[in-house]
């Protein structure tokens, strides 16, 4: 990446520790001569975690993704978790499902074949095996770390009503947010903000947090 983290390398693994199996990953800023104590990236050690996978974005956010079956009981079914780090490694953020429904392998004694993860621009982009229909298909999700919203411009009709879609990703929950809206054709002479005319009346709607990830 061109971010502040360029030229380090990252290493992700599954290890047993105790009664389970975690994810781990470690870094290295000298060309893999030494590295960092390891990391656990998984926040809950309930049920086996494995296949992770790693990739980094163009910023340097680093991504790890894998299997989880912290919601078994039976540390049986599985299911697509995935975590960020914003500090090169350092630590980990909260971890998001990827997922929507656990995956039972049933007798199934290969899985993991289409296990794999990409990044760009804030978002990892996660696929992995999953049983949901009964035999082993490929799926895929985004999962995002930053705030978006869309589209950037909205209109509705005299007594209308518009919906603004915004996600927030773990990097961004807690935080407030005003909307602001303008009304188009009610100010003809302008109104001045910073040094600027907007021919439009700036009016803030709503302040808002956004406790949880989207």
């Amino acid at each position: 990446s061109g971010g502040p983290f360029h030229g380090r390398i990252h290493v992700t693994w599954s290890s047993r520790s105790g009664a389970s199996s975690e994810i781990f990953a470690s870094f290295s800023d000298n060309g893999g001569t030494s590295w960092s104590s390891p990391r656990r990236v998984n926040d809950v050690v309930t049920g086996d975690q494995f296949f992770q996978w790693m990739a980094v974005d163009e910023a340097g956010t680093a991504f790890v993704c894998w299997q989880d079956r912290r919601n078994d009981p039976q540390n049986r079914s599985d299911e697509g978790y995935a975590s960020a780090s914003f500090d090169g490694g350092q630590t980990w953020v909260a971890n998001w499902r990827a997922s929507e429904s656990q995956n039972n392998p049933g007798s199934s004694g290969f899985i993991g074949d289409y296990n794999a993860l990409d990044a760009r621009r804030g978002r990892g982009f996660a696929t992995w095996v999953d049983f949901r229909n009964g035999n082993q298909d490929f799926y895929t999700a985004a999962v995002q770390t930053d705030l978006e919203f869309s589209p950037t411009t909205l209109s509705a009709a005299s007594g209308g009503t518009v919906e603004l879609p915004i996600k927030a990703g773990p990097a961004r929950a807690g935080q407030s947010y005003l909307l602001v809206a303008s009304l188009a054709g009610t100010s003809t002479n302008g109104t001045p903000i910073g040094g600027a005319t907007f021919f439009l009346n700036l009016d803030p709607l709503v302040s808002a947090t956004a406790a949880n990830p989207n």
